[in-house]
């Protein structure tokens, strides 16, 4: 009976889901189209990510805490768990 090989496979560290929607004042605001938001590790280099059309982003991270900021100065902080999407609402002035 022939040998089965065993694979060894690493893995990368534990990641967690952002799942962000930027809101304007009204439903026509086109200042969350294409929304740049710059995302901050407490212990990291930053990473800077744009919302789509309709001010949504869903992007991968590591688990940690987060700093979040719109372009024009909103900011959020959050905590990225391992399961999961961590849902994120930021509000334009």
């Amino acid at each position: 009976m022939p040998h089965a090989r065993s694979a060894t496979v690493t893995s990368m560290a534990p990641s967690g889901s952002l799942k962000l929607s930027v809101h304007g004042d009204t439903r026509q605001d086109r200042r969350v189209r294409f929304a740049e938001i710059t995302v901050r590790p407490d212990d990291g280099e930053e990473v800077r990510l744009v919302t789509d059309a309709g001010g949504r982003l869903r992007y991968r991270l590591p688990s940690g805490e987060y700093e979040l900021r719109l372009a024009n100065g909103s900011e959020a902080h959050c905590t990225i768990r391992r399961e999961g999407w961590t849902s994120v609402h930021l509000q334009l002035p």
